[in-house]
């Protein structure tokens, strides 16, 4: 079959009559259409060149076409059936690039949340490390503010308010860093980054000198600092408050006394903390230091008030720390002996030392065979006296004092005004 087409004449033209197949007219209409849309995609491609790269307009013609019966709906891209999940979230996390300049390292962000202190804080040492809090410098620099009294210190007003000029160089942090609990010099630190003085906080013993055995305090106070400069920061541009360097030394004072406080609460609780002896008794402890050479041998009397009555060293030529500690015990029977007092508590963190001498075991070596008889004979005589087993953590001024006297070769009885704070005061409530 095919289309007839009559031509007559028309204002004296001849007409033909012409039979065109069907197929043909069909294949005119395909080829006319396709015409009309090779110029209408030609035309596109040519105004998304204009916009995009060529590699951008290939791969947007080559992406599949979408099935116009699906709606559209939110997917992962991260994870293969477009669900996310935390764990799928982590591991994308994991493939970011990872910033080499960065002073921490992985064992420091660990040592950060380790800290003993308040989980609040510890996020708050992190953002400071990480330069993630919305500081108004940063912030004016993010959206392109071209006004610079937005971008400024809302305590002092002299610089852009970033981390480090909040924290280290503003006028008002120097006067709450003088006046802390713990006074920190800022003024070291005012070219250093924030990140790396975060990193001095956690390792304060190498950085600013600390004792060990006050790095937790140390970095509870500075962590407070810090966190007390933040809240001061937001209340004056949220709520006009009054800036007073004075009152925020106090705020940051009185949280360090409560952790102090609440530490201390939980530690005694816990059998964590020396306690004193009943009232008409004494405590004695024992403990030794074993150096490469010798050995220190301590013994500390306290009566039931906590005061110190009697501080004790004395050096031994063996390097064993069972015999030492054997030695320790006997010096203060011996000490015990020549005092005369009514009721002492004998305490040891040495467990194998306290079962030999409460049992009628053999004796564990030679070099005891003289001490261990005598030690039994002293307490079989003597019933009020007593001896028992204390942990590591109840024992700190034997084990300190032993350990001071070792490195400063300290000797005999010892004057309190010659030893250390840090070791006297290291079982203070």
């Amino acid at each position: 079959m095919g289309v007839a087409f009559r031509f007559g004449r028309i204002h004296g033209c001849l007409g033909i009559l012409t039979f065109v197949p069907k197929w043909l007219m069909l294949l005119c209409l395909c080829l006319r259409l396709l015409l009309l849309m090779s110029c209408s995609i030609l035309r596109l491609m040519i105004g998304m060149v204009a916009i995009f790269d060529a590699p951008s307009v290939v791969a947007i013609f080559s992406s599949p076409k979408l099935c116009p019966s699906r709606e559209d709906q939110w997917i992962w891209a991260d994870d293969l059936k477009g669900m996310f999940s935390v764990a799928g979230a982590y591991r994308g996390i994991k493939q970011w690039p990872v910033n080499t300049q960065h002073p921490f390292r992985p064992k420091d962000w660990s040592r950060l949340w380790k800290l003993c202190i308040q989980d609040r804080l510890k996020l708050h040492l992190w953002k400071c490390a990480q330069n993630a809090l919305p500081m108004r410098g940063v912030v004016a620099h993010i959206v392109n503010s071209d006004s610079d009294q937005q971008c400024l210190c809302s305590l002092c007003g002299l610089e852009a308010e970033s981390a480090e000029h909040l924290f280290l160089r503003c006028q008002v942090a120097r006067v709450v860093w003088h006046g802390s609990f713990w006074p920190l010099l800022i003024e070291r630190f005012v070219d250093s980054n924030i990140a790396e003085f975060i990193l001095g906080l956690l390792y304060a013993s190498r950085t600013f000198g600390i004792p060990k055995v006050d790095c937790r305090n140390f970095t509870l106070a500075a962590a407070l600092v810090l966190d007390s400069l933040w809240y001061l920061c937001n209340d004056v541009i949220h709520n006009k408050a009054t800036i007073d360097p004075f009152v925020v030394i106090q705020t940051t004072r009185r949280g360090y006394l409560e952790h102090s406080l609440a530490w201390n609460a939980v530690e005694v609780a816990s059998g964590l903390f020396w306690r004193p002896s009943p009232v008409g008794s004494w405590k004695c402890n024992v403990d030794v230091a074993v150096r490469s050479s010798h050995s220190v041998l301590t013994v500390v009397v306290r009566d039931s008030e906590g005061s110190l009555c009697s501080l004790y060293t004395e050096r031994l030529t063996s390097q064993d720390p069972l015999v030492g500690e054997m030695a320790a015990l006997w010096a203060a029977v011996r000490l015990v002996e020549d005092k005369s007092w009514p009721q002492i508590i004998f305490e040891s963190d040495c467990l194998s030392v306290v079962q030999d001498v409460l049992h009628e075991s053999p004796v564990a070596g030679w070099q005891m065979e003289d001490w261990l008889p005598g030690i039994r004979r002293f307490f079989s005589m003597h019933a009020p006296h007593s001896l028992c087993w204390i942990p590591r953590r109840q024992n700190k001024l034997a084990h300190r004092l032993a350990k001071w006297a070792a490195s400063a070769v300290v000797y005999g009885f010892i004057s309190l005004s010659a030893i250390p704070a840090h070791v006297f005061c290291c079982d203070c409530l």
